[in-house]
C-alpha cells in the first residue's frame, strides 16, 4: 500500500514527508520518480546510493538540488559525486578546470558539457559558443 500511495499525486504533504523517510527503498524511489513533491534531499540521496538504473534521471526531476553541491561533494571519493559538484552554480571555473581532468571518465565528460566558460574551453569549444565550421586563414590556432 505504500508503494501505491508514493505514486499518488494528490498524496498530502505529510505523507510525502512520512514516504521519504520509508524504510522500502521501492516507496522512496516511486516517490522520488512521481511525485511533484518529492523532497530534494531524497533525490540526491537516492541517486549516488541506489543501483536501479532510473536513479540516474532523478537529476532531471525539478526538484533535484544545486545549491551547495561544489562545496559538499568536490572532493568526495565516489565520481558520481564528484559530478554533482559540476551542478551547483557557484561551481568555480577552477573546479569546472580540475574536474575536467578528474581520473573519472564519467566526471570528465560532465566536466565537458559544463556550459560555463572553463566548461566550454575543456570540451574544444570557444568561450562564444559552438565552433564554427570554417576558421578564417588569418585566425591562429584555436584556443
Amino acid at each position: 500500500m505504500r508503494r501505491s500511495a508514493a505514486v499518488c499525486a494528490e498524496l498530502a504533504d505529510d505523507c510525502v514527508e512520512l514516504l521519504a523517510d520509508d524504510e522500502d527503498f521501492a516507496v522512496r524511489l516511486l516517490l522520488a520518480e512521481r511525485h511533484q513533491k518529492a523532497p530534494p534531499e531524497l533525490l540526491l540521496d537516492l541517486y549516488p546510493h541506489g543501483t536501479h538504473r532510473a536513479v540516474g534521471m532523478l537529476t532531471a526531476r525539478p526538484g533535484f538540488p544545486s545549491a551547495g553541491l561544489a562545496e559538499r561533494f568536490a572532493d568526495a571519493a565516489d565520481p558520481q559525486e564528484r559530478a554533482l559538484a559540476l551542478r551547483d552554480a557557484a561551481a568555480t571555473p577552477e573546479l569546472v578546470e580540475r574536474l575536467s581532468r578528474d581520473p573519472d571518465g564519467f566526471v570528465r565528460l560532465a566536466a565537458a558539457f559544463d556550459r560555463r566558460p572553463a566548461g566550454r574551453r575543456v570540451a574544444g569549444r570557444p568561450r562564444g559558443g559552438v565552433r564554427s565550421r570554417r576558421r578564417p586563414a588569418a585566425a591562429g590556432p584555436p584556443r
